[in-house]
């Protein structure tokens, strides 16, 4: 047990590295649960799947904004941040749409099924792009990150 102790330091630094993925991880989850509630329950209704991701990318990103900014980054709201991340969640919804109509009319998968599938691919697009909407994070000047908290 003394040998954990030995860097503290580092053991701090590794915790704070992890703090903020870890807080998005969490809200990411909570949005892919609730946008997979509605589209499973859409298709058990017997609507069509375009209708449901409509309505989960609308509901799913309007909740994931104030989570996200409350929560994940901790930054106050604004109307910038707000149009960047539901102009970042929108190629989100490009691919989920592309990628339920390959696994439902092109593989005959059901909503139920494909959603879920879809739903693990796109979070780690989503995880780049609510970084750069709301945590002000800037690829193009090598991955520099504002201070936390702003």
């Amino acid at each position: 047990m003394a040998q954990q102790l030995r860097f503290p330091g580092a053991a701090l630094k590794l915790v704070k590295l992890l703090a903020r993925p870890t807080r998005y991880a969490q809200i990411g989850l909570v949005c892919a649960l609730l946008n997979n509630v509605i589209v499973i329950g859409f298709d058990r209704l017997g609507m069509h799947y375009a209708l449901a991701v409509c309505v989960a990318f609308l509901s799913t990103t309007a909740i994931g904004y104030a989570l996200h900014t409350a929560y994940t980054f901790k930054v106050r709201p604004s109307w910038a941040a707000l149009l960047r991340f539901f102009g970042a969640n929108a190629s989100g919804f490009v691919i989920a749409m592309l990628l339920m109509i390959a696994l439902c009319d092109g593989l005959g998968l059901t909503p139920s099924i494909a959603m879920p599938i879809a739903t693990v691919l796109l979070f780690v697009w989503n995880y780049a792009l609510a970084n750069w909407a709301i945590g002000g994070w800037r690829p193009w000047a090598g991955g520099v990150w504002p201070a936390e908290g702003r």
